[in-house]
C-alpha cells in the first residue's frame, strides 16, 4: 500500500474495435475478457487496491453506465464514483477528478489509470514503479509510467526517454503518435522509447495549475462543477456546464505540452502490461496465460458459453459465445468470431484493429441500434 495515493479510473469510451461486443449501451470494461471471472474494470479494482485503500480510488463514467458500474464495484464507497453527463474525452474526466479530490483532501497525489488494461504484476514491479512516479510527483513532475516494448507495435504511441532523474526516472523528451512499422522497429532498437500506456500521475495542485495555463476555458468549467460537487447544487451546475466543456484528450491538453516545458517525467515499467483494443489483443493474452478457458487443440481461445463452441481441425481462433448458441470452426486458423446474440462478426484476427471501421458503416446504413 502506497501511503496517502490516491488511484482515479477514467471508464470510459465505446471500445468500437471490439464490437459487436463493446457498445455504447455497455463498454468493453463491463465484462470479462481474460476468462478470470472478473471483468476488466473490477480487475482494475483489484490491482488498485493493492496500492491505494478502497476510500481512496474513484471511478469516472458516463451517466447511463453508472448503475451497472456501481452494481460491479460495491466495496467502494458512494462517493467513489463520478458521472459524467456525456463523452469529454479523457482531460475533462481527469480535471474534474483532480479537482473533486483536491477540494475533500488537500493537495494530494494521484494517479489515473485506464479501465479496460491488463497488467501482470507478479514481483511488485507495477506498485514499484507507481512509487517512483510518486516521488517524481512530489518533485513537481507530471510523471507517467512507460512500458518496455517488446516488439515493434504500430498499435501504441512512444514515449521518447530523455535525461535521467533520480531513481530511474527520466525527463520526457519528445511524445510519438501510432507510428510506422519501420519507425517502430527504429524506437525499439534504439532503447530509448517506451510504449505510452496512458498512466498520469501528479500532485492536484500540479495538473490543475497545468490545466489553468493550457486550457484556461476548461479548467474554469470543470472547477464550477467541482465547487459544486458535494453540495446540493451539484446537478444543476453539472448540466449548465458540462455540455460546453472542450472535448480533448490529456495527452494533448497537458502532457505533450508540458513535456516541451521539461515537467514531464517517465518511469520504465518493468511489468507485463496489456491495452486489450482488439479480439487478437485478447487472443494472445490468454493464449500467454494458459487460461483454462483456452483449447488446448490448436490454441484456440473461447470466450463465454464456452461448452457450445467447438473447433475441428482449426487453430489460434478467438470466439465469443454470449448466448447458448452452437457455433463450430471447421478447418479455419487466425480468425476472431464474436457472437454478441443479436450481432455476430467474422474476420481475421490480423486486422482485428480495423474492426473500428465498422461503426462508420454502420451509421451511413442507420444501423445506430447495433452501435
Amino acid at each position: 500500500m502506497i501511503e496517502n495515493f490516491y488511484s482515479v479510473i477514467p471508464a470510459g469510451g465505446g471500445g468500437t474495435r471490439l464490437w459487436p461486443l463493446s457498445r455504447k449501451s455497455s463498454p468493453k470494461f463491463l465484462y470479462d475478457l481474460t476468462g478470470e471471472s472478473r471483468s476488466l474494470l473490477q480487475s482494475t479494482v483489484d490491482r488498485l487496491s493493492v496500492i491505494s485503500k478502497h476510500e481512496n480510488i474513484l471511478v469516472i463514467t458516463g451517466q447511463s453506465h453508472l448503475d451497472s458500474v456501481i452494481r460491479q464495484l460495491p466495496e467502494l464507497n458512494s462517493d467513489s464514483f463520478i458521472d459524467e453527463v456525456e463523452p469529454r474525452d479523457s482531460m475533462a474526466a481527469i480535471g474534474l477528478a483532480a479537482a473533486i479530490l483536491q477540494l475533500r483532501h488537500g493537495d494530494v497525489v494521484f494517479g489515473s489509470f485506464a479501465a479496460d488494461h491488463v497488467i501482470e504484476d507478479k514481483d511488485g514491479e507495477f506498485e514499484s514503479a507507481v512509487k517512483k512516479a510518486q516521488d517524481a510527483a512530489n518533485d513537481g513532475y507530471i510523471a507517467t509510467i512507460g512500458i518496455k516494448p517488446n516488439s515493434p507495435s504500430t498499435a501504441f504511441g512512444y514515449i521518447e526517454e530523455g535525461k535521467q532523474l533520480v531513481g530511474g526516472t527520466y525527463l520526457i523528451k519528445k511524445f510519438v503518435e501510432k507510428p510506422t512499422e519501420q519507425l517502430a522497429k527504429k524506437y525499439v532498437e534504439s532503447g530509448r522509447f517506451l510504449w505510452n500506456a496512458g498512466i498520469f500521475i501528479s500532485k492536484t495542485s500540479v495538473m490543475l495549475e497545468a490545466l489553468k495555463i493550457q486550457k484556461p476555458k476548461l479548467y474554469d468549467g470543470i472547477m464550477k462543477i467541482a465547487n459544486a460537487w458535494d453540495t446540493p447544487r451539484r446537478l444543476t451546475v453539472q448540466n449548465a456546464e458540462w455540455a460546453a466543456l472542450e472535448k480533448v484528450a490529456i495527452d494533448y491538453a497537458i502532457a505533450e505540452p508540458v513535456s516541451k516545458k521539461g515537467m514531464m517525467a517517465v518511469v520504465p515499467g518493468n511489468f507485463e502490461w496489456t491495452d486489450v483494443g482488439d479480439w487478437d489483443a485478447i487472443a494472445t493474452l490468454i493464449q500467454k496465460s494458459d487460461t483454462a478457458n483456452s483449447c488446448a487443440s490448436g490454441q484456440n481461445v473461447t470466450l463465454g458459453n464456452s461448452e457450445f463452441i467447438h473447433t475441428i481441425n482449426s487453430h489460434d481462433n478467438i470466439i465469443f459465445d454470449s448466448q447458448e448458441k452452437l457455433i463450430v470452426l471447421l478447418g479455419v486458423d487466425d480468425l476472431a468470431v464474436i457472437d454478441s446474440g443479436d450481432a455476430i462478426l467474422v474476420t481475421k484476427r490480423q486486422i482485428a484493429q480495423k474492426v473500428k471501421d465498422i461503426i462508420p458503416h454502420l451509421e451511413d446504413e442507420d444501423l445506430d441500434k447495433f452501435i
